[in-house]
């Protein structure tokens, strides 16, 4: 039995679908163009904002001669004295779905750059499916040009979907990659604390100043859109795509703009919530810029915080100065958090770390420990503060006191 007496027995019998030309020709579309492959044509949108001209709370002006090292930096290993990259493409892609499955198709790629003339967006459409080895053809020698690719959650959807549809459609992939910054993680770093969300759309809110208005459409929209378009060629429905995609692009922009002013000062107007500083004063420690982690501490707490937030931004920056054996500074710190029962436990073995290994006052160590072992408080395997060692600490502590001449007094 051949496939269409089977189609026929099952009531099924139906035309075979046709791969049309969309009715997306180039000319209907402001910035529209067809560009020309190997593997057939694709169509790109080109829109150019002025440097001059603002999204949210910020001009394009910018981002010219933007060179992302310090974000670099902190995502990408690379410092001030790195590779010379000058040539930076933002990306944002739109999907017909989540995941990599051979099923999902990237359908619209934009490509954000610095220009002299103002920031340009190439919008790479695909208008039916058949298109799709033209369009990745044309965006990978497009992206070749580029040295440093910016993206938000780009690592780990974005980009190895894009890899994976070069690979079925047997494009070859880009000769050199570009180093790969995805603002993500950093918008994490910086903003969980204070914000419900990291997403795009309320960092966009909350952090640029951005409103799309009622021409933008939710994200999970998308989709729906685009099959919508596929089958009936509205160019209607694909406006209101590139809109969304193209905001997606200038944002991504300006935020990365946004993020390399406040690494790099952020006493210059650019922090301005008290929250954001203790979560910058995190990034600053992990980063081993203790000095700038001190600073960002000191300042989040003569401000009011949370008092969950207060306490942690004690003990981190107690913490600091007791590696930096500053205990005049640290003993007071800690001593503050003490009857805070979240910290209690441990405030308590570090004051008996101090006590006995420092002043060598083995008495109020004993007492400490003692303490802490009736303490309830966080733990986050904080080193210590495990009840094995623990008892471990006391029985050592138990041979000692009594035993030793004190050593000199604490600090006051």
């Amino acid at each position: 039995m051949n496939l269409e007496e089977l189609r026929t027995r099952l009531g099924t019998t139906r035309p075979a679908p046709v791969v049309r030309e969309s009715a997306a020709s180039p000319e209907a579309i402001p910035g529209g163009m067809l560009e020309q492959t190997n593997r057939g044509p694709c169509l790109v949108v080109e829109t150019t904002r002025g440097h001059e001209e603002e999204h949210g709370s910020h001009q394009f002006m910018a981002l010219r001669g933007l060179r992302p090292f310090r974000i670099g930096g902190v995502l990408a290993g690379i410092g001030q004295d790195g590779p010379h990259l000058e040539r930076v493409a933002y990306l944002d892609t739109e999907t017909t779905g989540l995941g990599y499955g051979a099923g999902v198709q990237v359908f619209m790629v934009g490509i954000g750059s610095a220009e002299p003339d103002g920031f340009r967006v190439r919008q790479f459409v695909l208008r039916h499916p058949g298109e799709e080895p033209a369009l990745l053809l044309a965006l990978s020698e497009y992206l070749s040009g580029f040295d440093i690719l910016v993206s938000y959650n780009g690592r780990a959807f974005d980009w190895p979907l894009l890899e994976n549809r070069l690979i079925l459609n047997r494009v070859p992939p880009l000769e050199a990659q570009p180093v790969h910054l995805d603002l993500l993680y950093l918008a994490r770093r910086l903003w969980r604390a204070r914000l419900e969300s990291c997403g795009m759309s309320t960092v966009e809110q909350a952090i640029l100043g951005v409103d799309r208005g009622s021409k933008d459409v939710p994200g999970y929209v998308i989709p729906s859109l685009y099959f919508q378009f596929v089958r009936t060629g509205s160019l209607g429905l694909l406006r209101r795509i590139l809109h969304h995609n193209l905001y997606d692009i200038l944002s991504l922009a300006v935020l990365t703009a946004h993020v390399e002013r406040v690494l790099a000062d952020p006493w210059g107007g650019t922090v301005s919530h008290a929250v954001d500083f203790y979560s910058l004063g995190r990034l600053y420690n992990a980063l081993g810029e203790v000095d700038g982690a001190v600073a960002c501490f000191e300042t989040a707490l003569s401000h009011d915080l949370p008092p969950s937030i207060r306490d942690e931004a004690v003990l981190r920056l107690a913490m600091i100065e007791k590696r930096r054996s500053n205990w005049q500074m640290a003993l007071p710190l800690f001593e503050s958090i003490l009857d805070r029962s979240q910290f209690e436990r441990i405030a308590c073995v570090e004051l008996a770390k101090y006590h006995e290994h420092v002043a060598r006052e083995f008495g109020p160590a004993m007492q400490l420990t003692d303490r802490a072992l009736r303490a309830d408080g966080r733990l986050d395997r904080w080193p210590g503060t495990d009840r094995m060692e623990l008892l471990h600490r006391k029985r050592r502590l138990s041979g000692r006191v009594g035993n030793v001449t004190p050593g000199p007094s604490p600090p006051s």
